[in-house]
């Protein structure tokens, strides 16, 4: 099986209340696709 790597970068504008449940969606649309998630590594904020 071959592996892939995966970064998503969200608008900076977003609140941050509002970015766990955009994360979610990306990670939901992973595994109902038959994907699996190894890692997941947040950064937060660029400053």
């Amino acid at each position: 099986m071959r592996h892939y790597e995966l970064m998503v970068i969200l608008d900076p504008e977003l609140e941050e209340r509002t970015v766990t449940p955009s994360l979610e969606t990306y990670l939901k649309i992973i595994k109902d696709s038959g994907g699996t998630v190894n890692k997941l590594d947040l950064w937060g904020r660029r400053r």
